[in-house]
């Protein structure tokens, strides 16, 4: 009986008419194999190898937050000067697609595979809706306050911290936000 080795993803994995897999890239694919009329599937899942290692971003520009999808695969980070960076490969190659800002971006995260928020200096928001190839500023909550970081529960449910005790909150997708500031220094009587 002859069995036929198929990769979900080269860019994962390839494997060989023995059935030997090898490792191309960072990730999780299908493994599909056929032999007589039938057909079974198995998932491989490559990780990096052990340590730490330099990823070239692409940017000399300081990074100050990175997101990555569950594939592991397709990730964005934020930094200075309003910088935007994707990968769609693990990092083995990056694009930089213009933020619409030039304030430091501080944080990042999606709600799925292509929408995605970052916020930063200067009540800057900007929010994608194709996975970080485009971006467009959403809303300013004013020019004194540093956003720090941004989190979404749901698509509609998401929150932002800034400085000086800032939480905002939006129940709409970001259509508006509510602001409250909570109290920074507190006295002891």
């Amino acid at each position: 009986m002859t069995f036929a080795w198929t990769s979900g993803n080269p860019q994962v994995f390839t494997v060989n008419g023995a059935g030997r897999v090898l490792a191309a890239g960072e990730g999780t694919a299908p493994l599909f194999v056929e032999a007589g009329g039938r057909r079974d599937t198995a998932w491989v899942t490559v990780y990096p190898d052990t340590g730490w290692f330099v990823e070239p971003s692409g940017t000399a520009l300081e990074l100050n937050a990175v997101y990555f999808q569950p594939d592991g695969r397709s990730g964005v980070a934020v930094g200075a000067g309003g910088t935007v960076v994707r990968t769609s490969d693990a990092g083995a190659s990056w694009q930089r697609p213009s933020s619409g800002t030039v304030f430091n971006l501080n944080g990042v995260w999606f709600t799925g595979a292509a929408e995605g928020w970052a916020v930063g200096n200067s009540g800057t928001i900007i929010r994608t809706t194709n996975g970080g190839q485009s971006w467009s500023r959403l809303t300013n909550v004013g020019p004194g306050d540093a956003l720090m970081d941004v989190w979404f529960a749901t698509p509609d449910t998401g929150w932002v911290v800034g400085g000086n005790g800032l939480i905002l909150r939006t129940f709409d997708r970001g259509a508006s936000w509510q602001a409250l500031r909570i109290p920074t220094a507190f006295t002891l009587t």
